[in-house]
């Protein structure tokens, strides 16, 4: 992926996260996400796939 596309899908992303937008943040991710949160250097939840990722983001609104 060139940079500029990368940047593109961050900034989309970052917007959709700052206006608590789950579906802005679930359109550009992939669908075999694993995402991990870490916090203070210890990690405090972690989702695998799209369903559970946007699980999370719902119940973090």
């Amino acid at each position: 992926m060139e940079n500029s596309n990368l940047k593109d899908l961050i900034e989309k992303y970052l917007s959709a996260y700052n206006t608590f937008n789950t579906d802005g943040k679930i359109g550009v991710l992939n669908g075999n996400i694993h995402f991990r949160n870490i916090s203070k250097g210890k990690g405090n939840s972690e989702t695998k796939g799209i369903q559970e990722f946007r699980t999370l983001a719902e119940q973090s609104i």
